[in-house]
């Protein structure tokens, strides 16, 4: 798997508005070899703009801005710590040994809600080109009344 893809280079998570996320260590990770997590502070409340696309960063990337401290967790089996994912953070590459953790995600999202059907007839009764909107693009409002 490419180290992009398995969340090794720093990255924020943008799926959701927001993020906390629990991590509990299942191994020991004592050192930067055995993969320790880690997450740039004080990135969930504001970054430079050159760092806000949607994509994976290189570790040179993340060096050139003299700003940014990185905090390297690590620590024994057991180990809790939580952070807002949001933030720029990867998991480091393990290199020794194996390092196993459990992850609790929570995040504000409208996923299973109970929600009120809009109804949209005013709309597309009301002027010509919006008729021809909805039967052009019918399964974009097939959850509408």
């Amino acid at each position: 798997m490419q180290r992009s893809r398995a969340a090794q280079l720093f990255h924020r998570d943008k799926d959701r508005v927001d993020f906390l996320k629990i991590f509990i260590y299942l191994t020991d990770v004592f050192s930067d070899k055995c993969g320790p997590h880690k997450y740039i502070i004080k990135s969930h409340l504001g970054i430079p703009r050159y760092y806000s696309d949607d994509r994976r960063y290189s570790d040179e990337e993340i060096e050139k801005n003299e700003d940014f401290t990185v905090k390297q967790f690590l620590g024994p089996q057991g180990t809790i710590f939580a952070v807002d994912t949001f933030g720029l953070h990867r998991g480091r590459a393990v290199q020794e040994g194996k390092r196993s953790m459990v992850q609790i995600q929570f995040s504000s999202s409208l996923f299973g809600a109970n929600y009120n059907e809009l109804s949209l007839d005013k709309l597309f009764n009301s002027a010509p080109w919006t008729q021809n909107l909805y039967s052009q693009n019918s399964r974009v409002f097939q959850r509408y009344v």
